[in-house]
């Protein structure tokens, strides 16, 4: 795939991991050709991507990020004075934040949960969820599924400027929501999909560890060891809720990837990066 992306093609990933993966192979290929100067691949995350287009083209709504959008969840929640007293708000507004973010990409309306469930939390929900848009409306607060939403209609009433072609790289579901926007972005332009091969003959093992330092000092000490075997390959390791670790596994991986102790001062000699989840589009 790499050898046919060009200057006219938009590559739209389903994680910032592999938008770098992608561009760093992209950048080797020219490099092996000869080449001294190439342009940068337009390669990055299709949610970015769409958040990009209507944050460029809407002057009158603004984007809130995850924090905010949970923040007024919790407010909404708090007001109503009606969940379980065990429960705090603010976990309650994560679920329905949750929740809110699988019925808008999977193109689910409030009257269906409404009229499909008949328990008590189904009613709640439904509440919050009504008293939620309703003041996003007010507001002209936006989340990131709602530009999904405003990209549909922005192409289903007029033509937009979109590149000569479009790969999408990774995905191995799409939601009703994209399965939609991609449908429409047929009708423009050129979109090929790119699936990763996956390798299937390999035996998985488990190790026990005492606690979760113990985890992260024996991945990190597994990933080295791999790398040494085999110095071409691209290894990843997988941290649930990397968010709340990411600073334990950047001092346990640097520690036991150093060979001497300048590498800690300088990232660059480091054989490794970690690319967390953070909200491409906080303020």
């Amino acid at each position: 795939m790499i050898q046919n992306l060009d200057s006219h093609t938009l590559v739209l990933t389903a994680n910032s991991r592999l938008s770098t993966y992608l561009k760093k192979k992209y950048d080797m290929v020219q490099s092996h050709t000869g080449k001294k100067t190439w342009q940068t691949l337009n390669c990055l995350p299709f949610d970015q991507w769409i958040y990009k287009v209507v944050e460029n083209a809407t002057t009158t709504h603004t984007i809130l990020n995850d924090a905010q959008e949970l923040a007024l969840w919790e407010n909404i929640i708090s007001q109503a004075n009606c969940h379980n007293a065990i429960y705090h708000p603010f976990k309650i507004a994560e679920i329905a934040q949750q929740a809110w973010h699988l019925i808008k990409q999977w193109r689910v309306s409030l009257d269906e949960i409404s009229t499909s469930f008949s328990s008590d939390d189904a009613r709640l929900f439904h509440q919050w969820a009504t008293t939620f848009a309703t003041i996003c409306k007010k507001q002209r607060w936006l989340i990131q599924d709602d530009c999904t939403d405003l990209l549909i209609q922005a192409l289903q009433t007029s033509t937009m400027d979109l590149p000569k072609n479009i790969v999408i790289a990774g995905f191995d579901e799409f939601t009703s929501q994209k399965k939609y926007l991609i449908s429409l972005l047929e009708k423009y332009t050129h979109v090929n999909f790119y699936k990763t091969q996956k390798k299937t003959n390999t035996i998985p093992s488990r190790i026990k560890a005492t606690d979760e330092n113990q985890e992260i000092l024996y991945m990190a000490r597994w990933a080295k060891k791999t790398l040494f075997q085999y110095p071409n390959a691209s290894i990843a390791c997988v941290a649930p809720h990397l968010n709340q670790i990411h600073g334990k596994i950047i001092s346990v991986f640097t520690e036991v990837f150093s060979d001497n102790p300048t590498d800690i001062l300088n990232e660059r000699t480091l054989p490794f990066n970690i690319s967390s989840s953070h909200t491409f589009y906080e303020n």
